[in-house]
C-alpha cells in the first residue's frame, strides 16, 4: 500500500436523513499508512467512546474492495461478532436505489423526469391542489416537491407488513404543502414513497421485483432485499436503541409502505460496493449497463438544488447530497435502531460504506459520516479543505438549570396512541423519560432549563423537549423533536387495585392480595418472585430447574399438558410465559413461570407457583397482565 501523508484536519457533515440535521465538530488522527491494525485501533477507539455495539466497513476502488473488516459484536447481550455477510438496515439510502429505478424508466424512454405526479395517480391531491397538480417526479427525487418529511409517523412503527400506497395517499388530502413546488427544499420520506408507488404503476410489477430484477441482480447485490416475507424469514441485524448509558437490542417491525424512503431496505457492505463501484464507473458494473452515461451525467454527477445546512453548502439531486466545490457525493441513512453511509470521491474514485447496528448518534464529532470521511482522506491523501464549522450546541457554558418540576412525572401518549412516554424518578434522585414504541423503548436523563424547556440526552442524542402547561401551570404534555406531541394520560388506580414497590420495581396487584416478603398471595393462589440476572440463553434451563423445584415442593402425579415458552412484549418489556397442567390429588394444577426482563435484557423478575386450574385464567387476566402493564423496573 503507497505511503502516505494526511493533514489533522476532517469536515464533518452528519444528516440522520430520516429525522435530524446536525454539524458537529470531529478530528482526524495522522497515519503514516492506512493499514489495518491502524484502521482497527482507531475503530476500536471509536466503539469504545461511542459504545456503538458494531459495525461493518468497506473501501472499494471502481475494480477492487481496499478494505473490508467488521467490528464489535451483533447485538447487546450476545457476544456474537459482528460480520460483513450478516445484512443490516440502510434507511434513506434506498432513497438513491428509488431514483436510479425512475431513472432506468427515464433511459428507456418511458418516461420524463418533467411528468406530472397526476400524470400517473390522477386523484392524487394535497390540501393545495392547484400547488399540488404541478408536482413532478423530478421534484420528488429533488426533494423540492413541498411535501413534508412524514405525514405520519405510523408507518415506521407500526407492524403492517403490507405495501397500501394508496390507502397511505389518500392521508395527503389532509397535507398543507411546505411552500410551492419546486421553489425550495425540504428532505420528504413521503415524496419517494409517491415516486416508488410510480414505479409500479409504470413497470406493472411491484417495487420489490423491479429492483431486484433491474439493480440487485445485475450488482450481483445477493444479500440485498426489500420483501417483507424475505423479511420475516432472514436473519438480519435490526439494531439497537438508545439508552441513559447504553444501548439495547431493538425489537423487529416490518413497514412496507416507505420502503421506497427507506425503512426496510437491507444490505451488506460486500453489496454497496458493487453499488458503489456501478456509480463510480457511471452506470456501469463487470461490464453490465445499469444506467446510460447520459442518464448518469445528467442526474446523478452532481446537485442542481442548493441548499444550506449548518453553514455547509450542500446540493442535492435524484436521491444523492453533493458538497458544492467539492469532488464528494454521499447519502445517509437511518432507521430508528440502525444506520447507514456510502461516501464516494468521484474525482479519485474511492468509496466508503460503513453499516452501524445503532440509529446514528447525534453528537457530530462521533457520527458514522466523520467514520467515513476519516477512511475516505486516509486512501485518497487529499485534504479536501472543508473546514468544519463549531456544532449549533444546545448547551452552552453559561446554560443554568432550574429545580425540577415534579408534575412532569406520569404517563404520556402521542395522538396515534402507538408511541407512549413515562417520566419517573430514579434512585439517584434524577428525571428520566422512556418512549417505548413497536421497536423497543428509548431512555433519556432529563434537565430542566426553564419552565417551558427541558434538556434530555442518552448515549445516542441530546435534544430539547417542549413543555405543555395548563392554566394552573402543571404540565400536561410534552413535545419531542422526533416523536412529536404527548398528551398527559390522567392515570387513575384501576378499581380494586394498590400500589407496591419494593427496590427494583413499582407495580400494582388486585387488593385481595398481598405483598411480602416477594410472596404474591391470597388465600387460593401463592405466587413467589425473585430478582435474577439471567439472559435468554440461560431461561430454558432456569424454567426447568423452576419446575423441578414445585414438582419437589408438592409432588404430582402426572403431567396433563405442558406448554411451549412463548415471548411476548408488554409496556416496552420482553416477557416470557411457561405453563405445566398436572395432577395433585386429584385436583388439576397450573405450575405457572414468568420472567420480565428489564431494558437491558440481562436483569429480569421471575415470578412462578402452583395455581387451581380454575383461577388459571383469572390470574393471568387479574393479577400478571396488570402488574407487567403497571410495572416499573429501576435496574
Amino acid at each position: 500500500m503507497n505511503q502516505i501523508k494526511i493533514k489533522r484536519y476532517i469536515t464533518i457533515i452528519m444528516l440522520m436523513v430520516l429525522f435530524t440535521n446536525l454539524l458537529g465538530e470531529s478530528e482526524i488522527v495522522k497515519a503514516d499508512n492506512p493499514t489495518a491494525e491502524s484502521i482497527t485501533n482507531y475503530v476500536n477507539d471509536y466503539l469504545k467512546r461511542t459504545k456503538i455495539p458494531g459495525l461493518n466497513i468497506i473501501v472499494t476502488s471502481p475494480e477492487r474492495v481496499l478494505y473490508q473488516d467488521s467490528f464489535g459484536i451483533q447485538q447487546v447481550g450476545s457476544k456474537q461478532p459482528m460480520s460483513s455477510e450478516m445484512p443490516s438496515p440502510i434507511g434513506s439510502l434506498t432513497k438513491s436505489i428509488t431514483a436510479l429505478a425512475l431513472l432506468q424508466q427515464v433511459d428507456k424512454g418511458l418516461i420524463s423526469l418533467d411528468d406530472k405526479v397526476i400524470d400517473y395517480i390522477p386523484w392524487y391531491t394535497t390540501f393545495n391542489k392547484d400547488k399540488s397538480d404541478t408536482i413532478t417526479i423530478e421534484m420528488l427525487l429533488n426533494n423540492s416537491s413541498g411535501l413534508p418529511h412524514n405525514v405520519d409517523i405510523e408507518p415506521f412503527i407500526k407492524h403492517k407488513p403490507s405495501m397500501d400506497f394508496e390507502k397511505a395517499l389518500k392521508e395527503h388530502e389532509k397535507v398543507r404543502l411546505l411552500f410551492d413546488p419546486d421553489t425550495s427544499y425540504s428532505y420528504s420520506n413521503e415524496g419517494f414513497m409517491i415516486a416508488g408507488y410510480i414505479l409500479e404503476l409504470v413497470t406493472g410489477i411491484s417495487y420489490h421485483d423491479y429492483v431486484m430484477e433491474n439493480i440487485f441482480k445485475p450488482l450481483e447485490m445477493l444479500k440485498t432485499t426489500t420483501s417483507i416475507e424475505e423479511l420475516l424469514e432472514t436473519e438480519f441485524l435490526h439494531g439497537h436503541l438508545a439508552g441513559v448509558d447504553g444501548f439495547l437490542p431493538a425489537n423487529k417491525i416490518y413497514s412496507g409502505i416507505m420502503i421506497p424512503a427507506g425503512s426496510e431496505l437491507i444490505s451488506t457492505t460486500s453489496d454497496l460496493s458493487h453499488y458503489a463501484q456501478m456509480l463510480m464507473n457511471k452506470g456501469t458494473f463487470k461490464g453490465k449497463q445499469v444506467l446510460s452515461k447520459d442518464i448518469f451525467k445528467k442526474y446523478l454527477s452532481d446537485g442542481i438544488l442548493s441548499f444550506k445546512m449548518q453553514h455547509v453548502d450542500l446540493a442535492y439531486q435524484c436521491g444523492w447530497m453533493h458538497i458544492k466545490d467539492s469532488p464528494l457525493m454521499f447519502h445517509m441513512g437511518q432507521t430508528l435502531s440502525a444506520s447507514s453511509i456510502l461516501l464516494i470521491d468521484k474525482e479519485s474514485k474511492v468509496a466508503v460504506s460503513i453499516l452501524c447496528n445503532v440509529s446514528d448518534v447525534v453528537n457530530g464529532k462521533d457520527s458514522i459520516y466523520n467514520l467515513a470521511l476519516y477512511l475516505l482522506q486516509l486512501y485518497v491523501n487529499k485534504d479536501y479543505h472543508l473546514y468544519e464549522k463549531s456544532n449549533v450546541s444546545i448547551l452552552n457554558e453559561n446554560t443554568t438549570f432550574i429545580d425540577k418540576d415534579k408534575s412532569i412525572i406520569g404517563q404520556y401518549m402521542e395522538r396515534s396512541g402507538l408511541v407512549k412516554a413515562s417520566v419517573s424518578e430514579t434512585k439517584s434522585g434524577s428525571y428520566e423519560v422512556t418512549i417505548r414504541n413497536a421497536l423497543g423503548a428509548s431512555t433519556y436523563e432529563l434537565s430542566f432549563i426553564s419552565s417551558q424547556d427541558v434538556y434530555t440526552k442518552n448515549v445516542g442524542s441530546e435534544s430539547m423537549i417542549k413543555l405543555k402547561r395548563s392554566t394552573d401551570n402543571t404540565i400536561i404534555g410534552i413535545t419531542h423533536p422526533m416523536f412529536g406531541n404527548f398528551d398527559k394520560v390522567n392515570t387513575r388506580m384501576l378499581t380494586g387495585y394498590y400500589s407496591i414497590s419494593n427496590d427494583y420495581m413499582s407495580s400494582i396487584l388486585p387488593e385481595s392480595y398481598t405483598f411480602s416478603n416477594f410472596t404474591l398471595l391470597n388465600g387460593d393462589i401463592e405466587l413467589q418472585m425473585k430478582k435474577m440476572d439471567l439472559n435468554g440463553e440461560g431461561l430454558p434451563d432456569f424454567i426447568n430447574k423452576t419446575f423441578d423445584q414445585l414438582k419437589n415442593e408438592r409432588p404430582y402425579d402426572g403431567m396433563r399438558e405442558s406448554t411451549t415458552l412463548r415471548e411476548f412484549t408488554m409496556n416496552g418489556l420482553t416477557c416470557y410465559e411457561q405453563i405445566q397442567i398436572v395432577d395433585i390429588d386429584d385436583c388439576l394444577y397450573a405450575h405457572v413461570f414468568y420472567c420480565v426482563f428489564d431494558l437491558t435484557g440481562t436483569s429480569s423478575i421471575i415470578i412462578y407457583g402452583a395455581v387451581p386450574f380454575n383461577y388459571l385464567t383469572h390470574m393471568r387476566l387479574e393479577v400478571i397482565q396488570p402488574f407487567i402493564q403497571n410495572l416499573n423496573l429501576r435496574t
